[in-house]
């Protein structure tokens, strides 16, 4: 091999060597799944699902949310977008999530019993109702509110008339915007607490709230 082979050659490396080096830069911005939530066959190829789409810093922060035993992560999927309707997610923030109707009235609230399926709810919930969603409300709600761990439960609606109520805003986690299955931001709630002392009147505690069931597994 001439001198000028070898030069070629050794360029080519350089190249190949930085442009290992920008992908896995690139790949630390992005969230893997650990191997400790994939020991199910369905979950199995998440990763490679996911593969740089979801923020890491984000992904990190359910995580942390959802290793709390104490407590059941839930998803409402919705239509709001966070540039466009900001005052209305404010406004569930503040006020509670509403549901028209009534506690007995098919409450829209996705309980995930599995991490693989938080990320992957989240980051696919643009999809949901034919494409109209644009991101997930998500809650964090102890279980033993829910009747699903012991302990006595307390009130997580707030009755606004007749017909409406809310779950409690000290519920409500934050927003996640899902662009073209792109997960990068999260917006948080700053009304939310681990807190709750159940002193507001008007509560109203729905032991047979229609949690929407999830039939993945």
């Amino acid at each position: 091999m001439n001198w000028v082979d070898k030069y070629i050659k050794k360029q080519k490396q350089k190249e190949l060597e930085f442009i290992k080096k920008i992908k896995e830069q690139e790949n630390n911005k992005y969230y893997k799944i650990p191997d400790e939530y994939l020991n199910h066959p369905l979950f199995a190829d998440y990763n490679e699902v996911i593969e740089g789409k979801f923020s890491k810093e984000i992904g990190e922060e359910l995580e942390k949310l959802f290793d709390d035993d104490d407590y059941v992560i839930c998803i409402h999927r919705t239509g709001l977008d966070l540039e466009e309707n900001k005052d209305q997610i404010d406004d569930i923030f503040n006020n509670g999530l509403m549901n028209a109707g009534g506690p007995y009235h098919g409450f829209t609230l996705t309980p995930l019993e599995y991490f693989p399926l938080v990320i992957s709810q989240v980051l696919t919930s643009s999809h949901y109702r034919h494409g109209t969603c644009r991101g997930g409300v998500i809650a964090k709600i102890p279980k033993k509110d829910l009747g699903l761990k012991e302990g006595e439960p307390k009130p997580i609606w707030f009755q606004v008339n007749e017909y409406n109520y809310r779950l409690l805003p000290e519920y409500i986690y934050g927003y996640i915007p899902s662009y073209g299955d792109k997960v990068e931001t999260i917006y948080r709630n700053e009304n939310y607490t681990n807190v709750h002392n159940y002193q507001n009147d008007g509560l109203y505690y729905d032991r047979e709230a229609k949690l929407e069931k999830n039939k993945t597994m």
